[in-house]
């Protein structure tokens, strides 16, 4: 019994200690009567009307809260899954177990006369294949790839067995041999293409078909192509969607991340200006400015950039959390001649710019009115 089931029994066997009267609903007669098989003491039934009966139950029962629900609960915006379509799985199969195929390594040279001998096998598996004897064709294909592991053709016949057997994933091994061999291969892309149909990899088997149509087409080859398009075209779609999906929950997370920054600024501003009131301490953001200049941007001929200004940036703010940015523009206020430390480190220098445009100086200037 999985953790789910334990859980709600629990759940169960609280309700019926605050409420042993609920024992004797007529939904729970199948459980009354085995508690009674077993021995069990059962209470009376109390002497009390639907109504009070009904209070008491909601009275007494507080459900342990659910861990999917609660889940879902703090999570009431997030947009569900898109779900997958439904495609027609006629033509897919499930593989069984079976016995791998020889697939020999690409080694040494094929003589002339392992060349010979691998055609003398295929023209006998051919034979046998148009029989409608499937297994012996396998295992003549078979013997000629041992021949000559390279060859396009005969791995392209055996994978054609192979995925009529319904052995598909065989057949994709032989066909990628085969396309190494002849990347033009019309056979070799037709039967991987109908492996992976038979797979149920509808995209790959597409690409795969309308790349041999472009080479060589039959009429069995386009059937499998508009038996496939459907399938193929729903999960393109899905998986545009998906990524779409992805993509705005992205952009939506950043957005929330930023208007929360925002406020958190915008507060940390308030807080800023209530502590300059009341003389608290904080940064002396005016400090370094040429005389007649001031942090608010006073005396700067009315340039844009002030205090208020700063804290509402999310940018700037979420910059000065690091605490090397941090130390970096307080060691900067105390001296502008400190610019040069960090003439090397360009996350200093971007935030430094940003600041100074801000403060109303130039694309060239920094903070305190010194060039970067």
């Amino acid at each position: 019994m999985d953790s789910t089931h334990i859980e709600l029994l629990e759940q169960f066997v609280r309700l019926l200690k605050g409420n042993p009267s609920l024992i004797h609903d007529d939904k729970l007669q199948f459980f009354k009567d085995y508690l009674i098989s077993i021995g069990a003491k059962i209470s009376p039934k109390p002497e009390t009307n639907g109504a009070d009966a009904s209070a008491s139950e909601s009275a007494s029962y507080s459900p342990k809260p659910n861990k999917t629900e609660t889940t879902e609960t703090s999570k009431p915006d997030v947009e569900p899954e898109i779900p997958p379509p439904e495609y027609d799985m006629g033509y897919v199969i499930e593989e069984g177990e079976y016995e791998e195929v020889e697939l020999p390594a690409e080694e040494g040279e094929v003589t002339e006369e392992m060349a010979d001998k691998s055609s003398e096998l295929r023209s006998q598996a051919m034979s046998a294949l148009s029989d409608g004897k499937l297994e012996e064709a396998l295992n003549l294909f078979t013997e000629g790839v041992k021949c000559n592991p390279s060859s396009a053709p005969i791995l392209a016949k055996r994978a054609s067995v192979l995925c009529k057997l319904k052995r598909p994933s065989a057949a994709l091994k032989d066909c990628d041999r085969a396309l190494k061999s002849n990347p033009d291969s019309a056979v070799a892309l037709m039967w991987r293409g109908r492996a992976n149909m038979l797979l149920g990899n509808f995209e790959d088997a597409q690409k795969d078909f309308s790349q041999s149509a472009r080479i060589d087409s039959n009429e069995v080859l386009e059937d499998w192509i508009r038996e496939n398009k459907p399938n193929a075209t729903k999960s393109r779609d899905h998986k545009l969607a998906v990524e779409r999906q992805s993509k705005e929950r992205m952009i939506k997370e950043k957005q929330e991340r930023l208007r929360k920054a925002k406020e958190e600024n915008e507060k940390a501003a308030r807080e800023a200006a209530a502590a300059g009131a009341t003389g608290g301490g904080m940064p002396d953001f005016g400090a370094g400015f040429p005389p007649g200049a001031d942090a608010g941007g006073a005396g700067m001929g009315g340039m844009p950039g002030n205090l208020q200004d700063l804290f509402s940036d999310p940018e700037i703010m979420i910059a000065m959390q690091d605490p090397e940015v941090m130390n970096a523009f307080m060691d900067v206020q105390k001296d502008p001649n400190n610019i040069a430390k960090y003439a090397g480190n360009q996350k200093v220098q971007s935030v430094l710019e940003k600041l100074a445009m801000k403060f109303g100086g130039g694309a060239g200037s920094a903070p305190g009115g010194f060039g970067m």
